[in-house]
């Protein structure tokens, strides 16, 4: 977790909420640090605390078991942003933050909307023009500082 938190119903006060996360803590560890409850068709959670890096890849696969977008093995410098468009397809945004190319594989068939050219681009050249189909499993190189928006097909 992080030094920050707020303090909220300790183990024994969930009021019906499953405790997820607790400080160890001598004083705040009175006070959950993550806890949640099914309401209606969905579910609350509320995270008291910014979490550190391996708590929130622990909260994101709990809330997310089977990820929507598909990507793996990410390289370290790589970022993926997805969102959903009205008509229901999805854009992912790719971005590279190293000066040093890097490698991802594509989760699902896309069209290239944004075409990666970095600062020192990936040698060759992705072949990859805007409107241009990448396939499921098609290997996309990034250059230094890259950035490849694409949609699913």
């Amino acid at each position: 977790m992080t030094n920050w938190g707020d303090a909220g119903p300790g183990e024994g006060d969930a009021d019906g909420a499953q405790v997820l996360a607790v400080y160890q803590h001598p004083h705040h560890g009175r006070w959950a640090a993550a806890t949640t409850r099914a309401y209606g068709d969905g579910r609350v959670t509320v995270v008291g605390t910014v979490p550190g890096t391996s708590f929130a890849r622990s909260l994101a696969r709990w809330l997310v078991p089977q990820p929507l977008a598909g990507w793996a093995d990410l390289p370290p410098s790589v970022t993926v942003h997805t969102s959903s468009r009205p008509d229901g397809s999805r854009v992912h945004v790719l971005h590279n933050w190293s000066w040093e190319p890097a490698q991802v594989v594509t989760p699902v068939a896309l069209d290239v909307l944004v075409v990666p050219r970095g600062e020192r681009a990936a040698d060759p050249p992705p072949a990859d023009g805007p409107g241009d189909p990448l396939d499921a499993g098609a290997t996309v190189r990034l250059g230094a500082w890259d950035v490849l928006v694409a949609v699913t097909r």
